[in-house]
């Protein structure tokens, strides 16, 4: 069974002032900050990074093969429901701009299908959200 991820230099920092799109490893997004509810559950249940390895452990249960191509952000400068937000509590504890200080609404991760090309590339968000309009983009 073949198996891949993304393989990019894990970033220290994130510029979404210049950047739009920020991409990253499934490391970096472990690193991002954690959303959670007022109990300290993580908000609809599940971490982003948690939605791709319970994925991967699917895939490899059934014997698939199957390749995380790319795992990115994008800040769409909506202020009412932005893309990424800055924490300047964290930044001051781990620097500015850093990974850490980053919540990610919607991160995204390319996956492919190595048996059927018209699969490949299709981006999928994390399975925070529900229904059949978030399952494909």
């Amino acid at each position: 069974m073949a198996t891949a991820l993304a393989t990019t230099a894990a970033p220290v920092q994130f510029d979404f002032q210049n950047n739009n799109v920020e991409v990253m490893t499934l490391d970096t997004l472990r690193r991002t900050h954690k959303e959670n509810d007022i109990f300290g559950k993580p908000v609809k249940g599940i971490y982003h990074y948690e939605v791709i390895e319970r994925m991967a452990g699917i895939c490899k249960k059934y014997n698939l093969n199957y390749e995380v191509e790319e795992i990115f952000a994008a800040q769409n400068k909506n202020k009412a429901q932005p893309g990424v937000v800055v924490l300047p509590q964290v930044e001051q504890e781990f620097g500015a701009l850093a990974v850490e200080a980053h919540i990610h609404d919607d991160p995204y991760q390319k996956l492919g299908d190595r048996r059927a090309d018209h699969h490949a590339g299709r981006g999928i968000p994390p399975g925070r959200h529900t229904g059949c309009d978030r399952a494909v983009r």
